[in-house]
């Protein structure tokens, strides 16, 4: 990993390949919608150069400071496939404390909004989802003898 320091934020590269050499960790900031323009400067130079950004520690970004922050950078745009979404495709930057982080921290603000299930309507998965349990093969085998 390689750190360059600038004055408000400290960008780290993030290494290995995801789709190409992208990513990159901001430290040393505390997002939401009071940054100096300077800070919001770094901030987006630092996602032109390295296509994709992290800001870890930001527990205390509420939805509404989110769209704060969201702002400063642009116009925030909904994704044109959310609404027909039927569920979530996530890559972790880093395993397993990428899925960790993602468990812990997105997973709860994905649940208070309704957009992520807390519990599950059948003991199993099979049941879930309301498939019918396989005759096994082996039952079928003894009971023709």
């Amino acid at each position: 990993m390689a750190t360059a320091t600038r004055t408000d934020i400290t960008v780290t590269r993030i290494g290995g390949r995801i789709g190409g050499r992208i990513g990159a960790e901001i430290g040393a900031v505390r997002l939401g919608g009071d940054l100096s323009a300077e800070t919001v400067a770094q901030i987006r130079a630092a996602l032109l150069t390295h296509k994709v950004v992290f800001f870890r520690g930001q527990d205390h970004l509420d939805e509404a400071a989110h769209e704060a922050f969201a702002q400063l950078l642009g116009t925030p745009v909904a994704h044109p496939t959310v609404p027909s979404a039927d569920g979530f495709n996530i890559m972790a930057p880093v395993l397993p404390t990428g899925l960790a982080d993602f468990v812990d921290h997105v997973v709860p603000i994905l649940q208070r909004r309704g957009l992520f299930r807390t519990e599950y309507t059948g003991r199993t998965l099979r049941e879930h989802y309301g498939l019918p349990r396989p005759v096994s093969r082996y039952a079928a085998a003894r009971e023709s003898v």
